[in-house]
Order: C-alpha cells, then structure tokens, then sequence
C-alpha cells in the first residue's frame, strides 16, 4: 500500500488565515512539550534554541496538545 496522509481543507484554510500570506510555505514546527515531561527539554533550552533559528532568519512554529500544562509550557517559551 501507498502511504496516503489526508489533511482536511479546513485545516489548510486554518493555517493560511493564522499565517501571514505566502509565509506558510516555510517555517519549521516544534512541538516542545510530552505527556512525558522526562523527554523534554527545559523551557530555558527551548527559547534558546527558538532564538537562535529566529536569528537565522527562520520563522517558527510552536505546537502543544489541548493539555492545559503543555500550553502553559509554549507560553513560557514564548
């Protein structure tokens, strides 16, 4: 079998409104944050590492689940 991923149209047309126009073609996603906290990295690394892709000139994308902690988590890496 083929290998098939199907990404709804509205999640397209969710990306395209949250993103400034022509921006979404090239950023790079983190999803910082597990259920398991021993797989992460400290707020500190993250935004250190967030940073130093920005000053390169890269646009990055934050990503976290519905948890209330793992929202919490982006917040302070923001």
């Amino acid at each position: 079998r083929d290998l098939f991923l199907h990404i709804p149209q509205e999640a397209t047309d969710s990306v395209q409104r949250l993103l400034p126009m022509n921006s979404y073609r090239n950023y790079i996603v983190i999803h910082p944050v597990s259920r398991w906290r021993f797989k992460c990295a400290s707020v500190r690394q993250m935004a250190e590492i967030v940073r130093g892709l920005e000053e390169r000139g890269l646009s990055v994308v934050l990503s976290a689940g519905p948890d209330p902690q793992e929202k919490k988590m982006v917040e302070e890496i923001l």
